[in-house]
């Protein structure tokens, strides 16, 4: 008001005069900053090795110790025992843990009564006697011993009519920590010896209300190793319901262990295993490891193949691991390891000349089955400030799809330079072409496309089109695109998603809800504010995606709210935009009171459930409950006083992001000693819009009266013109 007087009077007396003057207001620009998103391997087992011993006797027992060279077959009494082999692995990594399995080699095997044992061997060492035991120390070997493989054992369970209700195949190897005798920590690793046999008394079939149980034993049933197996019915789902291992603590597996006889390993757990349809089988080729958090227990399966409840004679139809296929295309280099994945979904189009010497559309879809072409692609280095990774792919009789990435080591960066197709003018694709049965090149060289860090890939299910405007008018229709042709780790790293993939739907205006949290005080917490939920989460084909629900204004549960003199807690119970009659979703905002009373938000925690109701493509037997929070200290105020703020506010925890909007908060309500809402306390962003209207207007006016004092005086100006005239 003080500015619009000022520029009012200054009107009056420069209308008053006949001198020329004008006053310029000065202009502020207010900078906007956008708030930044914060972005988001277990221990290295190596199971160990034993080392060959030559054969000792105890009592009247022969008894062979683990060899190293495989040995001709032999007799002992009647029977004749053919030696067996291990297979041998390769080392991976698991996150952080580097897991070498152990490998072993052909081993005599020997009759103990009526059994034969297989004994398990391992790398060559010397075997020493500790008293009246030899004992064979573990050796960790440089370099795994070139074996061959030996057949998967598979075990079956039957019930009582001699049908199979479980199939199982797996190379297993078990790894964790154990006390020593002089209280320190020691480690362990081995395989599961290849004798294992089924333990009948233990297992069971299972049903829809009881669990199926495979269990196995060996070293005369002292060792056991239980796998445990659920199903749902309405989902037709099997998943793995625990893995129990008793060890007994022999000194040639635990050396100098405080504990005698058996100790139990394993348990529930943490993460969802094997889950599969019935009447399929889970199949893992790679390795794959459920990890334990006492004793730091680890299950290691290779060449893992389970089917329970539901089995016709043989193995059902395969369903693989996300291991196995970490993308649908995968280049490797020299020593086995994946250097390039890519997945993505590819049309051409363009114009062809027909018979007629007239242009025609086509379009063409890359093959699924398109094959590597090993010879022409190439894996890319990070030797070199620039250099390419090639990704050469063949389909349909001659017909290839070339994509060149280029990184540069400097700016740590990767993109797509070149994309070439070869494209055969079958009668298929190009009917009464002029080129009919030739090989047609298409495309060429390509702006940056699919920028992204090294270590990283890049993601985008919309659709990307690169139109490389020719006479053709040839262009490649990219969809469903995960891309990562450098510094790949076994599978894919971190995800640089495209600015096209916003969430499938967004929210719709989150209402403003009022809330009021009373103790026996009466009111300590007064909350009003609109809140929306932005989600990333996978989907059944292991996509990401997002997707956006809003708080609702009523139909929510506060009854767990508290209050005390120095912590507010506000926990709301509800389910977003009312899907379901459940209140399965907390969300909880907690305020704390310093010594000096103020008061500010100090944690935000949001627990939701993902299933296929409220994340579309999740699989139907989805029902993961995730917990996620952020403990950044914000929304400052003092005690008497409420935090107001209509502008958003963002708080990211993990995998969502929260805002909030028309905020009035005030979560030590009993400071008001007159009641109700205190003095506000406004955020920044709110001071900033407010400084750009006064600003905005008084610049308006500026203008305005600048305008009118030109008219005056161009007024003016024509008023002495014509009074000279006169004269």
């Amino acid at each position: 008001m003080k500015l619009l007087t000022v520029i009012l009077a200054l009107l009056f007396l420069a209308l008053a005069s006949d001198g020329q003057s004008t006053e310029q207001p000065a202009t502020r620009v207010g900078k906007t900053t956008q708030p930044t998103m914060p972005t988001q391997k277990p221990a290295t087992v190596v199971p160990t090795t034993q080392p060959a011993s030559k054969a000792h006797t105890e009592g009247k027992a022969t008894v062979v110790p683990t060899t190293q060279q495989a040995s001709k077959a032999h007799t002992e009494g009647k029977a004749t025992v053919v030696p067996t082999t291990q297979p041998a692995s390769t080392a991976h990594t698991q996150g952080n843990a580097t897991v070498v399995p152990t490998t072993q080699p052909a081993s005599t095997a020997h009759t103990q009564g009526n059994a034969t044992v297989v004994p398990t061997t391992q790398p060559v060492s010397t075997a020493h006697t500790q008293g009246n035991a030899t004992v064979v120390p573990t050796t960790v070997p440089t370099k795994a011993p070139a074996t061959t493989f030996s057949p998967l054992r598979t075990w079956s369970v039957s019930d009582a009519h001699g049908n199979e209700c479980i199939l199982a195949q797996f190379y297993a190897a078990f790894s964790g920590t154990y006390k020593l005798k002089d209280k320190s920590t020691g480690k362990f690793a081995f395989n599961m010896p290849e004798n294992a046999q089924v333990d009948k008394a233990k297992s069971r079939c299972g049903s829809a209300t009881e669990s199926a149980i495979l269990a196995l034993s060996w070293y005369q049933t002292a060792d056991t190793f239980t796998l445990e197996f659920t199903m749902d019915p309405q989902t037709k789902m099997f998943q793995l319901k625990s893995a129990n291992v008793s060890l007994t603590h022999t000194e040639a597996h635990f050396p100098n262990s405080s504990a005698t006889g058996a100790v139990e390993y394993g348990g529930v757990p943490s993460e969802v295993f094997f889950k599969t349809e019935l009447g399929y089988s889970y199949k893992c080729t790679a390795m794959e490891q459920i990890p334990f958090k006492e004793h730091a227990f680890a299950i290691t399966f290779t060449d893992l193949r389970v089917q329970p409840f539901q089995v016709d004679k043989t193995f059902g139809k395969e369903s693989h691991c996300p291991a196995d296929f970490p993308a649908h295309w995968g280049l490797r280099d020299s020593k086995g390891s994946y250097c390039l994945l890519a997945d993505f979904e590819l049309t051409f189009t363009g114009e062809y000349m027909k018979k007629d010497k007239k242009m025609y559309p086509f379009e063409y879809v890359l093959p699924q089955n398109a094959a590597i072409d090993n010879a022409t692609s190439q894996c890319g280095s990070d030797k070199e400030p620039e250099v390419n990774a090639i990704l050469a792919l063949t389909f349909d009789n001659g017909s290839s799809f070339t994509q060149v990435f280029q990184a540069d080591n400097k700016t740590k960066t990767f993109s797509l330079v070149n994309a070439t197709a070869v494209l055969v003018h079958s009668p298929a694709h190009f009917p009464d072409s002029s080129d009919a049965g030739k090989p047609v090149t298409y495309g060429g060289m390509v702006p940056k496309k699919f920028p992204t860090g090294l270590g990283s890939y890049y993601k985008c299910s919309a659709q990307e089109k690169v139109d490389f405007k020719t006479k053709d008018k040839f262009a490649l229709s990219y969809t469903d695109v995960k891309i990562q042709p450098f510094d790949v780790k076994d599978t894919f790293g971190e995800m640089n998603q495209c600015s096209d993939d916003t969430p499938k739907r967004r929210p719709a205006v989150p209402p403003v809800g009022h809330f009021n949290i009373s103790n026996t005080k009466g009111i300590c917490m007064m909350m009003q504010f609109g809140a929306q939920f932005i989600i990333s989460y996978q989907m059944g084909n292991h996509t990401k995606s997002r997707e956006g629900y809003y708080f609702p204004n009523i139909t929510v549960d506060t009854e767990a709210s508290t209050c005390t003199d120095t912590k507010a807690e506000f926990v709301a119970k509800f389910s977003p935009e009312g899907k379901k009659t459940e209140k399965d979703w907390t969300m909880s905002l907690t305020f704390t009171m310093d010594k000096d009373k103020n008061y500010a938000l100090t944690n935000f925690t949001l627990r939701y459930v993902v299933d296929a109701m409220y994340f579309p493509g999740v699989n139907a037997s989805t029902h993961d409950d995730m917990t996620v929070s952020n403990g950044t200290k914000r929304y400052d105020s003092t005690a008497g006083n409420y935090y107001m703020c209509k502008a958003n506010q963002n708080i990211t925890a993990k995998e969502v992001v929260a805002t909030f909007t028309e905020m009035k908060v005030q979560p030590f309500a009993q400071e008001v000693k007159k009641g109700g809402f205190g003095d506000p306390t406004d955020c920044a962003a709110d001071n900033d819009v407010s400084n750009i209207v006064p600003i905005a207007v008084g610049c308006a006016l500026a203008g305005l009266v600048i305008i009118v004092l030109i008219a005056y005086l161009i007024g003016r100006s024509r008023t002495n013109r014509s009074g000279y005239q006169s004269v």
